[in-house]
């Protein structure tokens, strides 16, 4: 279970102090990341620690985090390589939709008609 004390940002800052309890351990940090952002990532990483537990009580929690920590690299590591792929497909939609931008008598057609007398 996780605990919250969120302040409000310094005057001139957007950082925001926290002062949590997760995973058994009390954490302070600032972050400009707003209390909500914060508040859906404990519960996100607690859900999984919960999960990950019951499969594997006997492991201790440094090794119970740690395994979190590689399925969450894992996880971002793969969304990134999603996010390579859906942007080189948008290159190449782009590409092609600036291809058919040209003008009409420097486009290739596949409606030409071979030239007449031949």
């Amino acid at each position: 279970m996780w605990t919250q004390t969120a302040t409000d940002p310094e005057p001139n800052c957007d950082m925001h102090s926290y002062h949590l309890n997760v995973f058994e351990l009390d954490i302070s940090f600032k972050t400009e990341a707003d209390p909500t952002r914060v508040e859906n990532a404990c519960a996100y990483v607690e859900s999984l620690y919960r999960n990950l537990k019951l499969h594997g009580n006997h492991l201790g929690r440094d090794r119970l985090l740690t395994i979190l920590i590689l399925g969450l690299a894992d996880d971002l590591l793969q969304l990134r390589q999603r996010g390579t792929d859906a942007q080189a497909r948008l290159n190449t939609l782009l590409q092609r939709i600036e291809k058919n931008d040209a003008p009409l008598e420097s486009r290739e057609s596949i409606m030409e008609f071979p030239p007449r007398g031949v």
